[in-house]
């Protein structure tokens, strides 16, 4: 069974299913599926991009290596594509189970507030309910009166000569040597 009797039996009792003319490696082909007509062009160009970047490289020996090659390189694509997908995938799962712990944390801090703010709520009552036996803070006592001649500074007492120093009232003779008296 060829290739176009086994679509013709896949679309069977089905609505019809788009069918687009496009060119590719310069043959003209019927791309025929449930896309839409602007996503085979969109192939179409792809393979015909990859063939003008082989073709440019001038990497093949003949139609059959490059047709070869534009295999290599979209499955290539496809490849990165998948690996790319997947990390981001990856990192999108860890974001979300961060913002997971997050939303955590914070549901809890709403609700510390809210227990809180009750709290507040109840000695605020209770404050009103004393009415008049609210407790005021105390005033700042006055620092105490020093004592009657506490602040009295008295000076030493000047200290007696030694009268065992027979040098301390001695006068220096002055020396004639040096011009002084």
């Amino acid at each position: 069974m060829d290739g176009e009797a086994v679509m013709a039996e896949s679309v069977k009792g089905k609505e019809r299913p788009n069918s687009v003319d496009v060119v590719i490696c310069g043959r003209a082909l019927n791309l025929i599926g449930d896309e839409e007509p602007e996503y085979f062009r969109a192939l179409a160009r792809y393979v015909n991009k990859k063939r003008d970047e082989i073709a440019a490289a001038k990497r093949s020996s003949g139609p059959y290596n490059q047709q070869l090659l534009i295999a290599v390189n979209a499955a290539d694509d496809y490849f990165k594509e998948r690996e790319r997908r997947q990390r981001a995938e990856s990192q999108l799962s860890r974001g979300l189970s961060a913002l997971e712990i997050v939303k955590a944390e914070n549901d809890g801090l709403i609700a510390e507030r809210a227990e809180l703010a009750r709290q507040i709520a109840e000695l605020k009552a209770e404050l009103a309910a004393a009415g008049a036996n609210t407790v005021r803070p105390l005033p700042k006592p006055e620092p105490p009166e020093p004592p009657v001649g506490a602040n009295i500074v008295r000076p030493l007492p000047e200290p007696e000569p030694d009268v065992y120093n027979k040098n301390a009232y001695v006068k220096r003779k002055p020396n004639h040597r040096r011009g002084g008296r």
